[in-house]
């Protein structure tokens, strides 16, 4: 079980009693006083197995001083209780440490443990060995990361006493540079956020947490000014706008006077009419005064005397506080202007979203619109079948195929590709789709059909930028021939019983672009079990991820080997197929298919 004492502090009565770990307790009514002189004591850890050397080192320091501040011992008799004491505590500043004890490198090890396992360098270690052949100084000196090695024959208390100062001086010393170097660290992020905050309440606030993590300060602290963008002012005297500690309850707009004791406040009207910073031990008042006039102060107050080096803190961070200030006024006169303007978006935002409402409901009709010109069922005979599938890019798209029946065994056939996409290809392809309604005609031949649209579309849209790709033919299997005329369209696929493919290309320009021009229609043979494929060029331009197209090539091959499918499925497995090669992904263009086997 661990055994170490606590040496009673000078002045302090202790009522002592022993308990099963040999530790030392001390009457309740004295505890609060015990506390707060041990936080202003120099700790210090003896450790070595021979009690007679606790005695002695105890009672040679027991009237040392350094620093304003007494001593407090520690005892430890083995490696073993020193390192529970060095792992409940952070607070000691010297370890008198015996080299043998359980083992002939005990201290050594220990020195080790301290260094490297509690990363704690801070500590001043005195090696004391009353063996100096089991760790030569100079080995032990060099190879391990002590303060001093000590013989114990030749620590006289002269000796013993200047040590013990020299140890605690380095200990103070570090000490002071880490807590410099510390609150640098809190400094650097203290004003990265400062600068971040955009709201005057919120900044002050933040302020006093600032300075309370860096100083350690306690919470009583407030932040007032006489003047400024909230324009808080009573008759001339500061008034509180942000709070903390016993200060937090203060309403806005209270007078400091009427919450600080007289003493204090006399300290916010020396800054104010001096118009610089003001310290005393306890108290510390910063002055501010931004370019627009307005006067700013922060008090903070703590029970323990202001350092030199936390001074020099205080004075880093308030300039960058000045700075902020005047960052954060401006901020405000930023947000003021920002909510103007917001207000004003806000009612653009709702005329147009009215607008937008309008748009939508017009475009959903001429969705509804454009869905009825696509074919959903198709004529029933015994000597075709047809099927086929659209799925434009946009909302709306540019693509149209439809079927007109003329006899029994004969009917009219066409597909539209219109450039573009949205309203625009939407109204041309309704233009299309009424244009074959009114010409699509037994007696009105290919080549007249695609001449008439053409001039019609040129009348009506020309200089526009529209225009369409088109082939339109007729199928007459009382002479077993498609006459047809191609306006500028991809080739058309007729796709014979042994899966030889005829390709049906274009003669004529893209319909809608040249005036004064004459289609002609060419013609070719067509049999039972033959299969006339119409599509857009969506279908065949269809890239996958390593943008490579569909093309003709593997359109023709998903053709050959699902020839025993009707037009429908065959239509649907196609995009499927482009769905697959692609990715997935939305097509890059409207995807029309119309498929047509003769019986």
């Amino acid at each position: 079980m661990l055994k170490y004492q606590l040496s009673a502090i000078r002045g302090v009565p202790l009522k002592t009693r022993q308990n099963a770990d040999d530790l030392v307790f001390f009457d309740d009514s004295q505890e609060e006083i015990y506390e707060k002189k041990l936080r202003e004591t120099w700790k210090i850890l003896i450790v070595d197995d021979e009690q007679d050397v606790h005695k002695v080192t105890k009672l040679v320091l027991s009237d040392l001083e350094f620093s304003g501040r007494s001593v407090d011992f520690l005892s430890a008799y083995s490696d073993a209780e020193a390192r529970q004491i060095l792992n409940e505590r952070d607070d000691i500043a010297v370890i008198l440490l015996d080299v043998v004890m359980e083992q002939e490198n005990s201290g050594l090890l220990l020195t080790q443990y301290i260094r490297e396992e509690l990363q704690n360098s801070l500590i001043r270690i005195i090696l004391r060995t009353g063996q100096p052949g089991q760790a030569p100084e100079k080995r032990v000196i060099v190879e391990y990361d002590i303060n001093d090695y000590k013989s114990k024959t030749e620590l006289t208390t002269e000796r013993l006493f200047s040590t013990i100062i020299t140890a605690l001086r380095s200990y103070r010393d570090i000490i002071t540079i880490e807590k410099s170097k510390r609150a640098l660290e809190k400094i650097i992020d203290a004003t990265a956020h400062i600068f971040e905050v955009q709201s005057l309440k919120n900044f002050v606030s933040g302020i006093l947490d600032q300075f309370t993590s860096i100083l350690r300060y306690s919470n009583n602290a407030f932040y007032c000014q006489t003047s400024g963008l909230t324009a808080i002012n009573v008759d001339g005297h500061p008034v509180i706008l942000a709070a903390t500690g016993k200060y937090q309850n203060s309403r806005p707009n209270t007078r400091a006077r009427d919450v600080l004791p007289a003493e204090e406040y006399q300290l916010l009207e020396t800054a104010f009419n001096e118009k610089r910073n003001v310290f005393d031990d306890y108290h510390y008042i910063a002055y501010f005064k931004t370019q627009n006039n307005s006067e700013n102060i922060i008090y903070l107050e703590r029970d323990e005397a202001l350092q030199e080096w936390e001074r020099d803190m205080i004075d880093i961070f308030c300039s960058n506080v000045s700075i902020a200030f005047e960052n954060i006024y401006l901020n405000q006169e930023l947000e003021n202007l920002v909510e103007n303007r917001t207000q004003q978006l806000k009612h653009a935002n709702y005329e147009l979203n009215i607008k937008n409402t309008t748009f939508e409901r017009e475009l959903q009709m001429a969705r509804s619109v454009q869905q009825i010109i696509i074919p959903k069922k198709f004529p029933e005979s015994q000597f075709f079948q047809i099927g086929g599938r659209y799925h434009p890019m946009q909302n709306l798209g540019g693509d149209y195929y439809d079927v007109f029946p003329f006899t029994e065994n004969s009917m009219g056939i066409a597909i539209v590709d219109v450039s573009g996409h949205g309203i625009s290809a939407a109204l041309i392809t309704t233009m299309a789709k009424m244009s074959f309604a009114s010409l699509a005609k037994p007696h009105n031949p290919p080549f007249y059909v695609l001449d008439e649209i053409n001039s019609s579309l040129l009348k009506t849209v020309g200089g526009a930028g529209m225009f369409l790709t088109a082939f339109y033919g007729i199928i007459d299997l009382s002479i077993n021939e498609l006459i047809y005329s191609n306006g500028g369209h991809n080739e058309v696929l007729l796709m014979h019983k042994d899966g030889s493919f005829a390709e049906l290309g274009s003669l004529n320009p893209i319909v809608g672009m040249f005036p004064e021009e004459e289609y002609v229609s060419s013609s070719c043979p067509i049999h039972s079990g033959d299969i006339l494929v119409l599509y857009t060029d969506g279908i065949v331009e269809s890239k996958n991820s390593e943008d490579e197209f569909l093309g003709k090539s593997r359109l023709m091959e998903i053709l050959r080997q699902n020839s025993e499918l009707n037009p429908d499925e065959l239509s649907e497995l196609v995009l499927q197929k482009v769905y697959q090669f692609t990715g997935s992904k939305e097509p890059e263009d409207d995807l029309s298919i119309l498929i047509t086997r003769i019986i």
